[in-house]
């Protein structure tokens, strides 16, 4: 509903009050994918889903639909049947209609129930909307000032040295992995960094929900003395609602989508961490983010080792948010490796910001369909 059209940006083409998404495609890329960790550790190969939606006069939006296993809910074999069951002329057209409103709308005619998918199908629209209309995504949901923002991102870091090359950059928040099996190494190499680099970065901590809930407690007592921003999901389910009494700021992040675990999670965690890909897309991320908000809470924005087109979407997403995000997870990651080559204009060594380009601003993917 924020958008606007940005200073000397094109008016939309004459013809959208008629133009519609008229094609839609898709193609799958899967390959070998080395260094994958967290929520992906262990994993060695990734694969994703490209939806390409054109319309009569050449325009064309591409989205992406690359649930993580094992962790997201649903499946590339389900998004892909879901996708390829859209009928385009049951979708509303824009007509000129706030992005955010239409977006809303064509996704609840597509009926879709895979959070990949729903993100797929509205990222192609909003990337197709966005070219016609000659703005940018983040200026679709955001507004006009979203194009001007700029937002930190974090850094994976396993040692000190890849801290260090990421502070070089500019980088001034790490995120560092922990678990039960090597709680104590983790615990080392927080307070090697923290000793090198003092208060002058930020360290947050994830356990994607693998610590003992009896002590848990006792673990982040002793993470409290490095100072974290927040940790994400230290126990699992039903466990994490009862850690009200947390000697350290903490954050949801699978548990978010999980039904009816929010607005209870608001009362344990400070922090929220939105995955269009997890969460079900960018509207859908916009709404927890409002809300958030409202309840005096951060969030940061973040993928899961997804695509190129993903990761765009993401950051377009970040600089539109309703308040500004703490740093970002949107760094390069090794999910990137199995798509083609692509330049993500939204990615600077320390920041991402819009493309400043129509739609999202990527070069078309050359995959086979």
């Amino acid at each position: 509903m924020a958008e606007s059209p940005a200073d000397g940006a094109p008016a939309a083409p004459a013809t959208e009050l008629s133009a519609r998404p008229r094609t839609l495609r898709l193609a799958r890329v899967q390959g070998a994918a080395l260094g994958l960790a967290g929520a992906a550790a262990g994993q060695v190969r990734r694969e994703g889903l490209l939806v390409v939606l054109g319309d009569d006069d050449g325009f064309a939006g591409q989205g992406e639909a690359s649930p993580l296993p094992g962790y997201s809910h649903d499946s590339i074999e389900e998004c892909a049947r879901q996708l390829a069951a859209i009928d385009l002329d049951g979708l509303p057209g824009p007509e000129g209609r706030p992005a955010e409103e239409w977006v809303e709308s064509a996704l609840g005619a597509a009926r879709l129930t895979a959070p990949a998918a729903r993100f797929a199908l509205e990222t192609a629209l909003l990337d197709w909307l966005g070219q016609r209309r000659g703005l940018g995504v983040a200026v679709l949901l955001g507004g006009p000032g979203a194009a001007q923002r700029r937002v930190p991102i974090s850094a994976l870091v396993a040692d000190v040295a890849a801290a260090r090359a990421a502070q070089a950059r500019g980088i001034r928040a790490f995120k560092l992995k922990i678990s039960p099996a090597t709680f104590e190494d983790d615990l080392r190499l927080a307070s090697a960094l923290r000793a090198a680099f003092g208060d002058e970065v930020s360290l947050r901590f994830d356990a994607n929900g693998r610590l003992d809930p009896t002590a848990a407690m006792a673990q982040l007592q002793r993470l409290a003395a490095l100072a974290p921003e927040f940790v994400e999901e230290p126990v699992a389910g039903d466990a994490l609602m009862r850690m009200h009494a947390s000697p350290v700021p903490l954050a949801a992040d699978e548990s978010l989508s999980v039904p009816g675990t929010w607005p209870a999670l608001a009362d344990v965690c400070r922090v929220v961490v939105l995955k269009p890909t997890l969460l079900g897309g960018l509207c859908a991320c916009l709404r927890l983010a409002r809300d958030a908000t409202r309840r005096g809470l951060g969030f940061t924005v973040t993928h899961t080792f997804d695509g190129p087109v993903a990761l765009a979407a993401a950051a377009e997403l970040a600089v539109a948010l309703p308040a500004r995000p703490l740093a970002c997870g949107l760094d390069r990651h090794a999910g990137l490796a199995v798509w083609p080559a692509v330049r993500i204009p939204q990615l600077h060594d320390a920041h991402v910001s819009s493309a400043g380009r129509p739609g999202l601003g990527l070069g078309e993917l050359s995959l086979r369909t």
